[in-house]
């Protein structure tokens, strides 16, 4: 009762491992159960508290508890007392096996391209790739938060892509269709400048903006 944000994760012992915002938004507990009815009889685990000062030490919410890789990982907000709306992403990791023993180690904030208001950290994986989704506000748009979603690569996967992007950038072009449909979505002249300069300006400097002419083709 009384927590915002619920969130269940299913291990693979068939245990039921429930995590949420704690009413007083100070601290980070886990229940585990092997039904989920039983879970609002039991005992929750506290597996990490609020900072007395600085970052994380001001409304600690909406916990997400995964698995990956062997490792156990916590994704959060958390803002500080002396900036309470300056909410950040932040990241815990247990190597146990079991989440409510070990030791949870603070991994740091979650990067993202802006130092600014973000939230509600997600991640999955699909056909090999990790994926992470977020909310977050970007200063150059207008009104609250916006979704976002990032592939997780490493080195050699970065690498990979950057070769097949070489190989095939001859033949990498950009419809006139697409870029007009981007800017008449733009909901503001801002949002249509950064489209022009950083998508559409690229291409036509290379001479690459399709038109729609089937002799284009």
């Amino acid at each position: 009762e009384q927590r915002a944000d619920p969130w269940i994760w299913k291990g693979t012992d068939g245990t039921y491992y429930f995590i949420a915002t704690a009413p007083e938004y100070d601290r980070i507990e886990i229940r585990a159960a092997a039904d989920i009815a039983s879970l609002r009889e039991t005992e929750p685990s506290v597996i990490w508290s609020k900072h007395p000062q600085g970052p994380m030490s001001w409304h600690i919410w909406a916990p997400e508890l995964h698995r990956i890789e062997g490792k156990w990982y916590v994704y959060f907000a958390a803002s500080r007392a002396d900036a309470i709306w300056d909410i950040r992403m932040y990241v815990l990791e247990n190597p146990s096996a079991d989440p409510l023993q070990g030791q949870w180690t603070e991994r740091g904030q979650l990067k993202t391209h802006w130092e600014s208001f973000s939230l509600d950290a997600t991640t999955f994986e699909h056909r090999g790739q990790r994926y992470l989704v977020w909310a977050q506000k970007d200063p150059a748009i207008r009104g609250n938060t916006n979704l976002y979603i990032a592939a997780d690569r490493n080195r050699e996967k970065a690498e990979e892509l950057e070769r097949f992007t070489s190989a095939c950038l001859p033949s990498i072009y950009f419809h006139a269709v697409v870029a007009q449909e981007l800017l008449a979505g733009a909901i503001d002249r801002r949002r249509e400048q950064l489209i022009e300069e950083n998508l559409v300006a690229p291409f036509e400097r290379r001479g690459r903006i399709v038109t729609p002419s089937f002799t284009a083709w």
